[in-house]
């Protein structure tokens, strides 16, 4: 969960008649990212083909009125010999209409005569059986738009992989896990004839010397897949380190429900990922990948709302519930199950709340400091990452900050209010902060340079 799927480069030959199935099993199972070559070959009379029957039935689709999308289904396949066949019948029962409507149209009107309910009564004719063609033969245009589609597609892939005579050659990655079913179905594809081979990355030498990385794979459950994209746009994590985005879909939650604690604006949120997630509203299917955000968030919101009893920034609407709620649990009946506005008796409870916010940072912060750490480990940075300027500086303001605030704590629990003392606490860390950062950038540049001299 916290770290990539681990990866193999696939190398695979087969013949030239089998590539086309190949392709196509690739793209419809989705594991294998390919390799393609770097001076791809250019556009082969195949491809040239298959671009020309997509432009037709294009153009077919719009003559007829009739939505030719592109959404490929599982279904879908290569067209065989019947739909080439059936394509022909129907561009030249297209092209045979466009034609007789194209010749129906006058250049203009003789002189003393009235041809406009003639021209009308034509057009009206033409329209007709417009539509009577396109709602007869417009599933099987769609479908051999689709077919043809997924062809030109292949075409352009298989002319820009590596291949001899009769051979192609078909490079890329894919998750570990899935290597043995996918050889298995391309087994089953190529009824045998290929020759496969799977290699760990570190045996590749393109991998060796740093001159193409291997791309990251997640496997996600839907909760955090929703927050790849966030992630991602700060900067995709290299193969094999630590994975934050568990912990930022965590953390962005629950900080977006201490800051943001309305039961009523977390309940629009809620909705609007519910509505996101059913799909109900097609404006909105193009942000539906955010779907858990905002069920998390809101629900978080929502939480959080209730337990400070904030309903649209309003604080006493919803007394009477939380009262019903403290009095069933129990207690005393209260107006706020966490009172954090000013009031009488209220300052120990916002304090004790604003000591659990401040601690919440100091442990996401010290989260991305160990990711770091171990991150820069299994890089072999250990040593750059032990003692480097900003690393320690941080290192040592957190890890010196919470030791004494539990011991002004402690003394403060036994002792009565000692605000001197806090005030040194916090001098002190900051002291350490600036003065541990100069040293150790003085003792980095020192080392460093003693190491380059030797």
């Amino acid at each position: 969960m916290f770290r990539s799927q681990r990866m193999k480069f696939l190398e695979l030959v087969v013949l030239e008649r089998d590539v086309d199935r190949v392709l196509e099993y690739l793209g419809k199972t989705a594991l294998v990212h390919l390799r393609l070559s770097a001076a791809a070959r250019g556009s082969s009379s195949h491809c040239a083909q298959s671009k020309e029957y997509v432009g037709r039935l294009e153009e077919a689709c719009k003559y007829l009125g009739v939505s030719g999308e592109c959404a490929f289904s599982p279904g879908d396949s290569l067209p065989t010999e019947e739909d080439y066949t059936l394509a022909q019948q129907i561009l030249a029962e297209v092209d045979a209409l466009h034609a007789r409507e194209r010749e129906g149209d006058a250049p203009s009107v003789p002189r003393g005569k009235s041809s406009v309910a003639h021209d009308s009564a034509n057009e009206e004719q033409f329209q007709g059986e417009k539509c009577a063609l396109g709602s007869m033969r417009g599933p099987a245009l769609c479908a051999l738009l689709r077919r043809f589609a997924l062809q030109e597609r292949v075409h352009r892939t298989r002319d820009a992989l590596e291949s001899t005579r009769h051979t192609y050659r078909i490079a890329g990655w894919l998750p570990a896990h899935e290597a043995k079913d996918l050889v298995a179905g391309l087994d089953n594809v190529t009824t045998g004839r290929m020759a496969v081979r799977l290699f760990e990355p570190q045996e590749l030498s393109f991998i060796r010397d740093g001159s193409e990385h291997v791309p990251v794979c997640y496997q996600h459950g839907r909760f955090v897949r929703s927050y790849e994209r966030m992630v991602s746009s700060y900067g995709c994590p290299p193969y094999g380190l630590v994975d934050p985005t568990p912990f930022v879909a965590f953390s962005y939650a629950l900080l977006f429900g201490i800051m943001f604690g309305d039961l009523g604006q977390g309940l629009l949120f809620f909705v609007l990922g519910l509505l996101l997630r059913t799909r109900r509203v097609r404006a909105l299917n193009r942000w539906a990948h955010l779907d858990y955000v905002f069920l998390s968030v809101g629900f978080s919101s929502m939480v959080m709302g209730f337990l400070t009893g904030e309903f649209f920034a309003h604080g006493t609407l919803l007394a009477p519930l939380i009262r019903s709620v403290t009095a069933l649990c129990g207690g005393v009946p209260r107006d706020h199950i966490l009172h954090l506005m000013p009031s009488h008796g209220s300052l120990h409870t916002l304090m004790a709340f604003f000591g659990f916010t401040l601690f919440l940072g100091f442990v996401i912060n010290s989260l991305g400091l160990i990711i770091n750490i171990v991150n820069q480990v299994r890089l072999r940075h250990a040593l750059q990452q032990c003692v480097q300027k900003r690393e320690c500086a941080d290192s040592s303001f957190f890890g010196t900050w919470l030791p004494l605030q539990c011991a002004y704590h402690f003394l403060e629990f036994h002792s009565g209010s000692l605000m001197r003392l806090q005030w040194a606490c916090l001098s002190w860390v900051f002291f350490v902060k600036s003065f541990w950062s100069v040293c150790a950038s003085v003792c980095v540049r020192g080392f460093l340079k003693v190491l380059a001299c030797i």
